[in-house]
């Protein structure tokens, strides 16, 4: 029977070399991580048990991929609208620690500060991100909050927005200049 462990051992120095390539883009190996997985796994199957023939297509689809992927189907990070999507979600991500906290501290309300906001994948590097509490005029404590998120001087094509206790989120217009609050365009 004849081995092919020197083909296995190809296959993963390919593997390795066009995991380098995903690596350059992290929050894309995040989001499909289990899809990434099943492709690398057939393709080093079908590498190994494969013709000489199909292991030239599958080694050319390899490298081309590597090649090709951070110019043409990825092109350097910049801003796009999964970024406003990525700061929408840190958003919701600390609103529903503050809805707790004032769950546990119903004489206290909100907190007075909270954690530094740890972007989402897509928001790291386009946004910035501030918390205010507010007390109305009829409470005792602090019941109300915005969350805002403002887009870094280099991408300051997005939009601002602002997240508020009560779930609402307002946006301002591209190239605005200033941050969201509560009597801009009410998005849901």
């Amino acid at each position: 029977m004849k081995t092919r462990w020197h083909w296995a051992l190809a296959g993963v120095i390919v593997l390795l070399i066009v995991a380098a390539a995903l690596a350059t883009d992290r929050c894309y190996v995040q989001e499909h991580l289990a899809i990434i997985l099943v492709i690398v796994l057939g393709w080093l199957v079908g590498f190994v048990l494969a013709s000489n023939t199909i292991r030239i297509g599958l080694l050319a689809v390899a490298i081309a991929g590597t090649f090709f992927y951070g110019t043409v189907l990825h092109p350097p990070p910049e801003p796009t609208p999964s970024a406003e999507v990525g700061s929408i979600l840190t958003m919701r991500r600390a609103a529903v620690f503050l809805q707790d906290y004032k769950q546990n501290h119903p004489a206290e309300g909100y907190p007075e500060t909270i954690p530094a906001m740890v972007p989402n994948c897509r928001a790291r590097g386009s946004y910035e991100f501030t918390y205010t509490r507010e007390k109305s005029s009829t409470s005792a404590i602090a019941n109300r909050f915005t969350l805002v998120a403002v887009p870094t001087a280099r991408s300051y094509w997005l939009r601002s927005f602002a997240l508020t206790e009560d779930g609402h989120l307002y946006a301002t217009k591209e190239n605005a200049g200033r941050p969201a609050n509560r009597h801009d365009e009410l998005l849901y």
